[in-house]
């Protein structure tokens, strides 16, 4: 396990994408202790609230010792994560959001689009999605989590499947908005990962496991 301050370990905890078991994130964890981190996959119970998922999140953390965890949330998951770090009671050593969408990208392509957007998209764990972006957008803006570490990874271009006809606009309005994710800290950097998709994790799994080592690696500097 890496250590920092003088020995106390560095542990991560991962957050799946939105419909994912935490099976979705197994082999990350894998790869994550190849390296000497000891990384734990957080179930996440049905809630159609995104508070309650925060909170569900943070109990979980806490029962489990992992307050000084690195937080990697994939996708909705990322999100969490945001809303975590940014809880005046949090302790942990860092983030790495893995494709998480930002609150603007959702509603800048709303507008462009128009009423085909407006259709709730079902999921299997019945989020109230409109809720989750709203209550994800305090939690993003910039500056809001000081000087944490962060590293944001981002699809690549063109990775998004289907042949929508806004799919393009869309997907230049999502990378750009993934940019904004590097604001939240002074110490955020963001990547995008050419040909890799919105699963990065198992798209790509060597550059989350190079982002946690950064983070951890920002924690003892």
């Amino acid at each position: 396990m890496l250590t920092h301050d003088g020995g106390s370990s560095v542990s991560a905890v991962l957050l799946p994408a939105l419909g994912e078991p935490p099976s979705s994130l197994a082999s990350l964890a894998s790869a994550l202790a190849d390296v000497g981190v000891e990384a734990v996959v957080l179930p996440r119970r049905p809630r159609a609230r995104f508070a309650d998922h925060v909170a569900d999140t943070q109990r979980a953390i806490a029962a489990a010792g992992l307050s000084r965890a690195i937080v990697v949330g994939a996708s909705y998951g990322g999100l969490i994560g945001c809303a975590l770090v940014g809880a005046t009671t949090w302790r942990g050593a860092g983030l790495v959001l893995l494709d998480s969408p930002h609150p603007l990208s959702h509603a800048v392509v709303r507008a462009y689009v128009g009423e085909r957007a407006a259709v709730d998209l079902p999921n299997s764990e019945g989020v109230d999605l409109a809720d989750a972006m709203a209550a994800a957008g305090r939690c993003c803006l910039p500056g809001a989590l000081g000087s944490v570490p962060i590293e944001v990874l981002s699809r690549g271009a063109g990775t998004w499947p289907g042949t929508d006809p806004d799919l393009p606009v869309a997907d230049r309005i999502w990378l750009s908005h993934q940019r904004l994710f590097g604001q939240l800290s002074t110490g955020a950097r963001v990547r995008v990962l050419t040909g890799v998709g919105h699963d990065v994790a198992r798209d790509s799994p060597h550059d989350v496991v190079a982002a946690v080592l950064s983070v951890a690696a920002g924690v003892t500097n």
